[in-house]
């Protein structure tokens, strides 16, 4: 099997669902502070091939602040106090795990969104799979 890679680039407000920007804009209005993740599955949620599962997290600390999964890939809302913010994103399957560092700092009343689009392949036991895409934004409110 090929080896797990990440990839991380800025979030365009363009290649957020429709469902997660509105509750983005949401939190933007009430002037949240904190994380909001989303995954974006190419696997259908009844479609649970060992070979396809991911997991995704975002971590502070040891701590899991966010989490999903091919079971429940919907996006998920954690407050954070403001100030500087250690994170690990991970991206594991049932064998291994891959993780990247990043540090963001957080003003009051911004909104850090963290998405995530895992790897698939249509051919099984692809020896270059392509990599798991993470995106980071920082949101001003509204």
């Amino acid at each position: 099997m090929g080896e797990l890679r990440i990839e991380v680039d800025d979030l365009r407000w363009d290649r957020i669902p429709r469902v997660t920007r509105y509750r983005v804009n949401r939190r933007r209005r009430r002037h949240e502070t904190g994380l909001l993740m989303f995954t974006v599955s190419r696997t259908s949620v009844r479609h649970t091939a060992s070979r396809y599962f991911r997991v995704n997290r975002v971590l502070e600390d040891g701590e899991v602040l966010a989490e999903s999964d091919s079971q429940w890939p919907f996006s998920r809302f954690r407050p954070l106090s403001p100030g500087l913010h250690h994170l690990v994103l991970c991206s594991g399957t049932l064998t291994e795990e891959v993780e990247v560092r990043r540090d963001v700092v957080l003003e009051p009343g911004r909104l850090l969104v963290v998405g995530c689009r895992p790897a698939y392949s249509y051919r099984p036991f692809n020896r270059n799979p392509p990599p798991d895409r993470w995106s980071i934004g920082l949101f001003d409110p509204l």
